[in-house]
Parts: structure tokens; C-alpha cells; sequence
């Protein structure tokens, strides 16, 4: 946004009692520009903040993150069926003899579960933790193969 834009939007503001006016020559508040602040250009405040560098394991356990849970599930091997709007199969997690366990990809980031029987409930990720009987790290390992370094 420009000083002139800034300016604009504060005298709008002070016009409708929210601000009050500016004295004559003084900075708008929150303009920034080198005039208002006084800190010049090229100095070091005023440079871009670098990103972070991101891992590749992180890079690696968002990608495990979004999975979308109907491939989750035909990876760990669940038959799962249409039942309306969600998906129904036999949770893996007990004995189950009709499908109790209700799979919603629409919801959530990935899709949620829940199984009616156990209460057992999370996510895509989540799924395939409790089925494999794995922690987060060997689950990303086994969703998104590659060289790993370790650290």
C-alpha cells in the first residue's frame, strides 16, 4: 500500500471520528515509507526476511500429512464400500464382523474416520499409525519413501 493509499485511509477514518486528524506534515501512523519512518532504503531494516529452510523431512511429513485417506486406507489394505456420503469398511483395529468403521473424505485436511465399535477416531495419518502400529516418523518413512538422512 502506497504513502498516498495510507494517507487516504487514515483521513477517511479521522473523518468518521475513529482516528483523530493528523497536524499539519506529520507522518500517517503505519505508512513505513522512508519519508515517515526516516530509516532510508538501503538500510538493513528494511531488507526481506529470509524463509526458513525447510527439510526435507518436513517437507516429507506434509506430503505424508496430505494423503487423501481413501489411498490411505486401500494401503493398508481396508475394502471399503460407499455408503452414502462417507465410506464404510471393518475396522482393523478389533475384531469386526460388519464395517463399523465410517470414512469421510470430504472433512478435515485429508479426511477423517471414525469407527462406531471401538470409538477409535483421526485422521489419514492417523489411520495408518494405529493399523501399522508405528510412530509418526516410521510412518512418514513408510508413506513417502526416498533418501533419508539421518540426523
Amino acid at each position: 500500500m502506497s504513502h498516498f493509499d495510507r494517507a487516504v485511509r487514515y483521513d477517511l477514518r479521522a473523518a468518521r471520528g475513529f482516528v483523530k486528524p493528523l497536524a499539519q506534515d506529520r507522518p500517517v501512523p503505519g505508512c513505513g515509507c522512508p519519508d515517515c519512518t526516516g530509516i532510508p532504503e538501503d538500510h538493513e531494516a528494511r531488507q526481506p526476511i529470509n524463509q526458513p529452510d525447510y527439510s526435507s523431512w518436513e517437507l516429507r511429513a506434509e506430503k505424508a500429512r496430505s494423503y487423501p485417506i481413501l489411498e490411505i486406507a486401500k494401503r493398508i489394505g481396508l475394502e471399503v464400500q460407499k455408503k452414502g456420503g462417507s465410506w464404510v469398511a471393518s475396522c482393523p483395529l478389533h475384531e469386526d464382523r460388519t464395517p463399523s468403521l465410517s470414512i469421510s473424505p470430504h472433512k478435515g485436511r485429508s479426511g477423517l474416520w471414525h469407527c462406531f465399535s471401538c470409538g477409535a477416531s483421526g485422521d489419514a495419518i492417523e489411520l495408518f499409525m494405529r493399523t501399522r502400529r508405528t510412530g509418526f516418523g516410521d510412518a512418514v518413512r513408510d508413506l513417502v519413501p526416498g533418501e533419508w538422512k539421518e540426523d
